[in-house]
């Protein structure tokens, strides 16, 4: 079969149970851990093993089945951006697929339907390269992605599964099955995309959804003080957006994504709304890998100034400033009537903001940097919106914004922009007076650990497996940051660890 090979559990979906294996030095890791993964997601634990076709998109076909044996498909679905073989963005129709090759697809999907039978909704899932496509897997049920083709046929597919259960007829043949538009789902997950994705739990302190309408659809199970835990799949919600084009689908679905606040935990909007926001996406240019090639990028210095500055003035009209001591002497040339100082970490690192107000006009004064802005703060239900506009040449390239920033223990400020969201910590916050643990390895997620790879007194290279942690039904390999020789291990197969545990110590 050779190489890139692809291990899928054989009972599996939704990604759980899946690793492409490169060469043989790493297939047997790779086969453990993908059958511990599908014996814990699907009580089996048995594999496939198949030939990884590069460079492919994931399209799959909507089929319906009566029991009278009609059976007739609803057009196609584009899911090719994936991490972790789990779907992030699905589309309805399809993008760039020729009228001939929509019919080959939805033909062969309902041929398949019919050769064994079926009843109800399913999915026939191909890997197309360019006009060639490939069998992959059938799904048999209404899956996560189902609201885009009932937005682009107006038809509900839940209504459709009662009605065939019940011994009836499908409603339509397939003359009667129209497509109107386009219609795009982002898949919200409770992950950090910043640091591979892991998994994040915990309590989720504010919650705020855009208003939905005809052209938007939010399908959620979550609110506010719900809590988010390492036990189930890291879904929060589906956000489905549809337009008169796929132009305006995207644009729709970027607009909800800008009116979505969550504070509490992390999870991938920003990723989402990077993901958009690409050009290869806007020219429909996908692929299984996408992702990959279109990794998400770190902090622009515009956006950490964005970040600083609404942060600085929420402190500053907010925060703990009524303390003489932190209140400067203005200079004799200034306009400005107050002054302060404010200290602040983003991303552990240390900022110094000197700011200095008149009426609602700021005065910004970074290391490096000044920035004049005007602002307005009103204050909501948790914490309080906010709206930005720079005036100093400085500036130009700094676009006025409007956001939301909200308060959070542990001396955090969660500050969400249009096309970004970060936590900015305030002094106080744990990470000032953090210990360098660089050589020791620590949880980064809340889960149980699966398998231990090393013995005591075992010296290790830089980026040799220790051990195996599971969340939220995914499995997560922790190599070593450094050569060392292991000291203790802090933790057996099976045990529960809390995020940010040290789990192994070694020798100096």
């Amino acid at each position: 079969m050779g190489y890139p090979l692809l291990i899928k559990a054989a009972f599996g979906g939704g990604g759980k149970g899946m690793r492409v294996v490169d060469s043989s030095e790493n297939l047997q890791q790779q086969l453990e851990s993908a059958r511990r993964e599908a014996e814990k997601a699907f009580g089996n634990n048995q594999l496939l093993l198949e030939r990884f076709v590069t460079n492919a998109r994931h399209v799959e076909v909507q089929i319906f089945f009566d029991q009278q044996g009609n059976g007739v498909f609803l057009f196609d679905r584009d899911c090719s951006l994936q991490r972790r073989h789990q779907k992030v963005i699905e589309e309805a129709p399809a993008p760039g697929l020729t009228p001939g090759l929509r019919e080959a697809m939805g033909n062969a999907a309902v041929a398949a339907g019919k050769a064994i039978g079926y009843q109800g909704a399913g999915t026939v899932e191909f890997l197309l390269d360019d006009e060639q496509f490939y069998f992959m897997e059938m799904n048999t049920r209404l899956q996560v992605e189902h609201p885009v083709t009932e937005m682009v046929t107006d038809l509900d597919l839940v209504e459709w599964q009662l009605t065939v259960a019940s011994g009836k007829p499908l409603p339509l043949n397939q003359a009667s099955v129209h497509c109107h538009g386009h219609a795009i789902e982002a898949r919200l997950y409770a992950e950090n995309p910043r640091q591979d994705f892991l998994p994040t739990s915990g309590r989720i302190l504010a919650l705020e959804w855009p208003e939905t309408h005809g052209n938007l659809r939010i399908d959620t199970g979550i609110q506010a003080g719900d809590s988010i835990t390492a036990w189930y799949d890291p879904m929060m919600a589906k956000i489905i957006a549809r337009g008169s084009s796929r132009k305006a689908a995207i644009a729709q679905l970027q607009a909800a994504l800008a009116r979505y606040y969550q504070a509490g935990i992390c999870d991938n909007r920003d990723f989402l709304t990077h993901l958009l926001a690409t050009r290869d996406f806007i020219d429909a240019k996908l692929s299984t890998d996408f992702i990959d090639h279109h990794p998400f990028p770190a902090l622009s210095p515009e956006q950490q100034y964005q970040l600083l500055a609404v942060a600085a003035i929420y402190q500053f009209e907010h925060g703990s400033l009524a303390r003489s001591d932190e209140l400067l002497t203005t200079s004799c040339d200034s306009s400005f009537s107050t002054e302060s100082l404010i200290q602040l970490y983003l991303d552990e690192q240390c900022w110094l903001v000197r700011v200095d107000k008149q009426s609602n006009r700021y005065l910004l004064r970074f290391p490096g940097m000044s920035l004049a802005i005007t602002a307005n703060i009103n204050p909501e239900t948790c914490g309080a919106s906010v709206s930005v506009s720079f005036d100093l040449t400085d500036a130009e390239q700094l676009r006025p914004i409007t956001g939301r920033i909200i308060p959070q223990p542990g001396q955090l400020l969660k500050v969400i922009l249009p096309d970004i969201s970060h936590d900015v910590a305030l002094p106080g916050h744990p990470m000032e007076h953090e210990d360098d643990r660089d050589n020791v390895p620590l949880a980064p997620m809340s889960g149980s650990i699966t398998c231990v790879m090393v013995n005591e007194g075992q010296p290790v290279e830089q980026g040799t497996p220790l051990l195996m942690m599971e969340a939220m039904k995914m499995e997560h390999c922790i190599t070593a940051k450094a050569s060392g020789t292991v000291e203790r291990i802090l933790y057996r197969a099976g045990d529960q660890v809390a995020a940010g545990s040290p789990l192994l110590t070694f020798i100096e």
